[in-house]
């Protein structure tokens, strides 16, 4: 049951990534990159059966599941760029493999920043 919740984070954080790049229509890698940091953060304070587990966890295993969901994304964003069933950018090239690297450090730390802003929010929200 807990595999199905990280799955439904990681389709979250995709959704509505796509869903703000389409949006947004970000010029630039870095810019998908603090999207996505920015959308798994908040997939990960407040979404609907994610919140709750990923609160209970230690301080070491949420930066394991925070990177861990992040490199998941990216990859993924990459891959499904590659074959050709996600456009936001990404060219599936050696280069933009690397560019890769940057994306993510982006948006570990856009997720880092965002979750920083918003942990005592999101504790308020669910002791209610």
């Amino acid at each position: 049951m807990n595999v199905l919740r990280w799955v439904l984070a990681v389709v979250y954080v995709l959704l509505i990534t796509y869903g703000l790049v389409m949006l947004l229509e970000p010029g630039s890698q870095i810019e998908l990159g603090v999207i996505a940091g920015a959308v798994l953060s908040l997939v990960l304070s407040y979404a609907p059966g994610v919140a709750k587990v990923y609160e209970t966890l230690e301080p070491e295993a949420k930066q394991a599941v925070n990177i861990g969901l992040m490199v998941l994304v990216a990859a993924m964003i990459f891959g499904l760029s590659c074959a050709a069933l996600l456009d936001v950018g990404v060219t599936c090239t050696v280069q933009s493999a690397l560019d890769l690297l940057l994306l993510l450090a982006v948006g570990l730390i856009s997720n880092q920043g965002i979750y920083s802003s918003n942990k005592y929010l999101a504790a308020k929200v669910f002791r209610k």
